[in-house]
């Protein structure tokens, strides 16, 4: 059976990633493949990042529950690096996040005991450890005082944890604060989270009521790999059409994937660029989340995405540098053997002449 969500873990017998072995990681999805996999993430300190920097480096491996030993007495967990920035928040209460931040939508109060086993060495809770992180950030006196730190406002936004007085009542959505607490609607962009034979978007979202009392969670299922022949802009639209409805609807909105890097970064990228643009899109995206890194593949859909939007007259050239596409990076993308002809014909006819 795979360990229980956040529970300290030993890799153990990897044949094809050996060189993690012996490594100390936290389970951070469990429902990796259906079940038969999950989701690990290195501590810090075992992979060379930093394990104060809420935006270190992370390291998540998929792998099956018989190579996970239950780490009981191998020391402290960061508990606060661990659980900082797992969603960001992008803009009109939407979020762009990872698996872990899922696992918190989907069982808010199994998420909340399991915060409340796991101690560090002094014996303090991985819940008391990010109070008293997030009492700290605001001085005395202050009003704001005990409203969560904004690398932890993610666990009140999505899962109204550490909201001020308990309060699920006050403010308005945004970073630094919420007016409901909890989210409405998930959007998984990963194919090894996605349920099998998921609804379309459009009929999930239809299914909304927006007054759930509790709230009715909804998972709209994008099922995209993260892979260069992964043609990511066949979810583009309707991705758009469940985040219209989903925003409307004044619910806070998860856009995940695994690491809430690459597809689900694409997908939100699609989405704000029919408004804004793709240069802007872009940006906000990045900002919010500075991890986000779609790959090749993907920022060449992109670049194909908004050639039909109302903004699509951008300078192509320029922008495509802008996303981390210079004219080296296209034309090894062209040369991939995993690329569709239809990509490659774009990148040919299209791309490369204004790069």
């Amino acid at each position: 059976a795979a360990p229980p969500l956040l529970h300290p873990v030993e890799l153990d017998d990897l044949r094809s990633a050996r060189q993690y072995n012996g490594k100390r990681g936290v389970v951070v999805s469990r429902r990796i493949c259906a079940g038969e996999r999950v989701a690990v993430e290195l501590l810090a300190e075992d992979h060379g990042a930093t394990t104060t920097a809420s935006r270190a480096p992370r390291k998540i491996l998929q792998v099956r529950p018989s190579n996970l030993t239950m780490d009981l007495v191998g020391g402290a967990v960061a508990w606060p690096a661990v659980l900082a920035d797992r969603a960001s928040h992008v803009g009109d209460g939407v979020y762009l996040g990872d698996c872990l931040a899922a696992a918190l939508v989907a069982d808010v109060a199994g998420f909340r005991d399991a915060l409340r086993r796991r101690t560090t060495s002094g014996g303090q809770t991985a819940w008391d450890a990010v109070s008293t992180q997030s009492a700290a950030a605001a001085p005395p006196g202050d009003d704001r005082r005990g409203a969560p730190h904004a690398s932890f406002a993610w666990l009140r936004d999505l899962g109204g944890l550490f909201t001020l007085q308990d309060d699920a009542s006050s403010a308005s959505h945004g970073s630094s604060s919420s007016s409901s607490h909890y989210c409405g609607t998930v959007v998984c962009c990963a194919d090894e989270l996605c349920a099998s034979s998921p609804p379309t978007a459009q009929e999930e979202c239809a299914s909304s009521d927006a007054n759930d009392t509790p709230p009715r969670v909804h998972v709209i299922a994008l099922p995209a790999r993260d892979a260069l022949d992964e043609r990511i802009d066949r979810f583009f639209e309707p991705a758009c059409a469940a985040l219209d409805a989903a925003t409307a609807a004044a619910r806070a909105v998860l856009v995940h994937c695994v690491q809430g890097k690459s597809r689900s970064a694409a997908i939100l990228v699609a989405w704000l660029a029919k408004t804004h643009g793709l240069r802007e899109a872009w940006r906000r995206v990045t900002t919010a989340r500075p991890a986000a890194r779609p790959n090749a593949a993907f920022v060449v859909a992109l670049l194909k995405w908004q050639q039909g939007l109302p903004q699509g007259r951008d300078d192509l050239g320029a922008l495509a540098r802008e996303l981390g596409m210079p004219r080296k990076a296209a034309e090894a993308l062209c040369a991939h053997s995993k690329v569709d002809a239809e990509t490659k014909a774009f990148i040919t006819d299209v791309l490369l002449p204004q790069l």
